[in-house]
């Protein structure tokens, strides 16, 4: 959660600043900037929930079945360090929003697929109490964490 919130404001501090430069240029007002990070985020999450809908249709039950949830935990931080490391290398827009876009769909899909997967062995009242655990602290510790 820490990772993917700062990897939300990288891409929203991009998007800000490109499109102020260039309505700046164009001589436009604030009002056309709204519209443009409204047009960019709009096209933004229809990608991010189109192509999470995808995974989770034909994707998550085959990499639990073949890989299993152990090794179905490890794809999101793959994935997150592979598309950080590219971003490092590459930071242009374009290649932050298809990282972000991939990173947030598999989160959506496999991630949540998986979280909820451990907690199938449990009992009743062990899962309602560590589930209480880890979605109030655990999770919202990532967000605490990257606000700091």
């Amino acid at each position: 959660n820490w990772v993917n919130t700062n990897g939300e404001y990288i891409l929203g501090r991009t998007v800000e600043r490109l499109t102020e430069e260039a309505v700046a240029a164009e001589g436009a007002g604030p009002e056309e900037v709204r519209a443009r990070i409204a047009g960019f985020y709009s096209t933004f999450f229809t990608a991010v929930n189109f192509l999470g809908l995808l995974l989770q249709a034909f994707v998550v039950s085959r990499i639990l079945k073949y890989a299993g949830i152990r090794r179905a935990l490890l794809f999101l931080p793959v994935i997150a360090l592979l598309g950080y490391t590219v971003i490092a290398i590459v930071p242009i827009i374009a290649v932050i929003r298809f990282i972000k876009i991939t990173e947030n769909s598999t989160d959506y899909s496999l991630n949540n697929t998986v979280r909820h997967a451990l907690f199938l062995p449990t009992t009743r009242e062990e899962k309602y109490k560590a589930k209480q655990a880890v979605d109030s602290f655990f999770h919202r510790s990532g967000d605490v964490l990257s606000a700091v």
